[in-house]
């Protein structure tokens, strides 16, 4: 079972969603610069956030103990919103994110 997601995606009101494949094609809608996808995860200890820059790429931020940022293309942002609401194992997200291939930002 999916663990529900607070967000807003592009500036409307606060939802919740439990549903992945509905959040997946949120994230698949990141086109168009400055369209973001702000969300709190449960069972998350912060927020992940997904902003398109002006060059059509997606910066996410990864807030748990404190700000971790990378870019990533429209698919790893998917994957990673579908792991936030499915992985249950108990480590942070950014712990398990250290298994995929991210270019962190310094």
């Amino acid at each position: 079972m999916a663990r529900e997601v607070t967000y807003i995606y592009c500036g409307s009101k606060e939802r919740c969603s439990s549903d992945v494949a509905a959040m997946v094609r949120l994230v698949q809608q990141l086109t168009a610069p400055k369209a973001s996808l702000i969300t709190n995860p449960a069972g998350s200890k912060g927020y992940l956030d997904f902003l398109v820059l002006d060059d059509g790429s997606i910066q996410m931020e990864l807030n748990e103990r404190h700000d971790d940022f990378a870019t990533v293309d429209v698919a790893m942002a998917a994957y990673i919103i579908e792991m936030a609401m499915t992985d249950t194992r108990d480590m942070t997200l950014r712990e398990k994110l250290g298994e995929l291939a991210i270019d962190w930002l310094p």
